[in-house]
């Protein structure tokens, strides 16, 4: 799988309970994913996709091209229904470097490719336009766990905070329940100073997602925190001895 040199990229994902894998690499989430081979990304790329309808820099993960050597990553430049259409490389990805170190694509959305998780499997060197990129399968949303750069994805159905993880924590219950553990606020008092949490999807929206203190402790009296709404977002901080409260 292709590998970074970029500073602060990385990935940890379960594919099952008690089953994680970790390595290093660019994570990217995109909008949905094509299905089939499309004949002209340039003048004739599809509308919907995946039956997804698109809008204008939506990110789409190209992998299903008779010319393998025009996949990847593509932004929405142009919405069409067939010959106005226009995609084109989407500007991190578009060079050998960009796609050497394209790891992971998380796929949000689609009724054939919603929440799955596809690697990058072309090793260096790559030619833009000339080496052939190909694209599997790696998993499926829920029981996953990743972060990339300055911010955190979860989409489990559990998961405990670790005190290095880096934060914030973007809870997506789409596809399922999700609850996330909290350390001890003791134990994250000499991490950081607050966790930062928000549901990102209103998809499903009656799939529990909670944050759950350790033990005995609580979230401003309480024993869980219920993010009822889509975009329901808290700040946590710890209070030693007694747990969490919200800013």
């Amino acid at each position: 799988m292709a590998k970074s040199t970029t500073s602060e990229s990385g990935y940890s994902f379960q594919d099952a309970a008690g089953s994680i894998a970790t390595g290093e690499g660019i994570v990217a989430t995109v909008r949905a994913a094509t299905t089939a081979n499309v004949a002209n990304l340039a003048a004739g790329a599809p509308e919907p996709v995946d039956g997804i309808n698109l809008a204008v820099g939506d990110l789409i993960l190209v992998k299903n091209q008779a010319a393998a050597a025009t996949n990847g990553i593509y932004t929405v430049d142009t919405v069409g229904g067939g010959a106005n259409g226009v995609w084109t490389r989407t500007p991190l990805f578009a060079s050998a470097a960009g796609l050497e170190a394209l790891s992971l694509i998380w796929v949000r959305s689609g009724t054939v490719n919603a929440e799955t998780l596809w690697g990058n499997t072309t090793d260096p060197v790559i030619t833009v336009g000339v080496t052939a990129i190909t694209f599997v399968q790696q998993g499926t949303l829920p029981f996953l766990t990743m972060w990339v750069g300055p911010g955190t994805a979860r989409t489990v159905n559990e998961y405990t905070i670790l005190v290095g993880d880096v934060v914030p924590h973007d809870i997506n219950a789409s596809g399922g329940a999700v609850e996330l553990n909290l350390p001890t606020a003791a134990a994250w008092i000499a991490a950081n100073p607050e966790i930062p949490f928000i549901r990102i999807s209103a998809v499903n929206i009656a799939n529990a997602a909670t944050v759950d203190p350790n033990g005995a402790e609580t979230i401003n009296g309480a024993a869980l925190y219920t993010f009822a709404t889509a975009w329901d977002s808290i700040d946590l901080y710890p209070i030693s001895g007694t747990g969490w409260a919200i800013r």
